[in-house]
Order: structure tokens, then sequence, then C-alpha cells
């Protein structure tokens, strides 16, 4: 069983490995300065936890960054200004939802910089990881502080992928409108890098794509807890 579990979970992520490179196919994936796995720390030996979900805050990151801000917030704002003009209850889901994911962005970059030698608590953390191999006091406030952090990213995490999945499910909802007003709204034109888009061809798009990343940042985040 122990034999087909590694197996099962190599095999796992190497689709997931082939699924992000398509994904971010022609991007490049900005990494974290301070939040991630340090050369210098000998883990194993000295039986210290490590950072726990580098990989998947740092493609949560990227999809903002890439994907977010541009594409899919395209989408939003054609619905703020049209068929949701007048429906006050779905446009602040969907502004609270917009918002949280854009604040987001600039969340993550602050954790990363709370690490950083420049920063109060990130001084503590260097000067830890360098004296950790002789002071076995410091290693239980390095595993203390790295847990904490942790935590800090998975409050993030879910943040991020609540706010995600809340923004595919309003354009599910508008999508699958029975409303003859909505319906000649999502096949009215819009043009988008001077080609004419119908609105329901825009808001499948942009759904399918927030539905690939979060699918795949979801096997990440569970890997990454098991």
């Amino acid at each position: 069983l122990a034999e087909y579990d590694s197996l099962f979970s190599t095999v796992k992520m190497n689709v997931i490995d082939k699924e992000v490179q398509t994904i971010f196919a022609d991007k490049k994936i900005v990494h974290f300065q301070n939040y991630r796995e340090y050369t210098s720390i000998d883990y194993k030996r000295l039986g210290l936890p490590f950072f726990r979900h580098t990989r998947s805050v740092t493609l949560l990151y990227n999809y903002i960054r890439w994907f977010y801000r541009g594409y899919v917030q395209e989408g939003v704002q054609l619905l703020e200004r049209g068929i949701l003009t007048h429906n006050r209850v779905t446009r602040e889901r969907l502004s609270d939802h917009a918002n949280a994911v854009d604040e987001l962005g600039e969340k993550i970059v602050q954790f990363d910089y709370s690490l950083s030698p420049e920063s109060e608590e990130g001084k503590v953390f260097h000067r830890l990881r360098f004296s950790l191999a002789a002071d076995p006091e410091h290693q239980r406030i390095y595993s203390n502080l790295i847990l904490n952090k942790d935590k800090e990213v998975q409050a993030l995490l879910t943040r991020g992928t609540e706010s995600l999945e809340g923004l595919d499910k309003i354009f599910g909802e508008i999508l699958q409108s029975t409303s003859d007003t909505i319906r000649n709204q999502l096949n009215s034109y819009y043009y988008l890098k001077g080609k004419a888009v119908t609105l329901s061809s825009i808001l499948k798009s942009r759904s399918e794509h927030l539905n690939r990343f979060r699918n795949i940042l979801n096997q990440i985040i569970k890997l990454e807890r098991s």
C-alpha cells in the first residue's frame, strides 16, 4: 500500500505539472524570494518542518497576476457595466469577489515581504535559520514560526479559492439564466482586441479558464496537506 500511495502521488504530480505548464504556457512564473524552501537547511536531518504551501500560493499569485487582471477581470467589468447595472444584489456579490481577488495579490506580496531581512519578523527568521544546527531552542522557535506562517498562507488560499469560485458561480448563473432580457444581452457583441465576440462566449471562456485553474489549485493544496 505504501508503494502504491507513493506511485499514485508521483503520477498525480506529473499530471499536475503538465496541466500547470499548459495553463501558464507562455507566462513566466514569478517565485517568492522568502516564502520558499531553503537549500541551506537540512530539514530531514534536523527534523524540521518546511513551508508547506509554497507551490499553491505561488500559482495563485501568478494566476492573479497573469490571468485574473485583464482576462477574467474583463468579464467582470462587462457584467458590472451591462447586465448587472440594475441588479444590485448580484452586482455587489460580484464586486466583493472581484475586490477580494484584486487585493489578494498585494496581500500575498506583503506576506512574502514579512519574511524578508528588511522586516522585523524576517530578521528573526533569518537569524534563526543560520543557527538551527547548533541550538535546539532555536529549532523550536523556528518550527513555531513556520507553522504560524503556513496558517497565514492557508487563510490567503482559502480567501482566494472562495473568491474565484464565487466569480465562476456568478458567471454560471448568468449564462444559465432563462430571462429573455439577459438572453438578449448575452447575445450582444463586444469588440475585444479588434474582434467581435458575444458576451456569452466571453463569460464561457472565462468560466472554463477559472474552472481549469481552480481544479488544479485544489489538487495541489490537497497534496500539500497530505
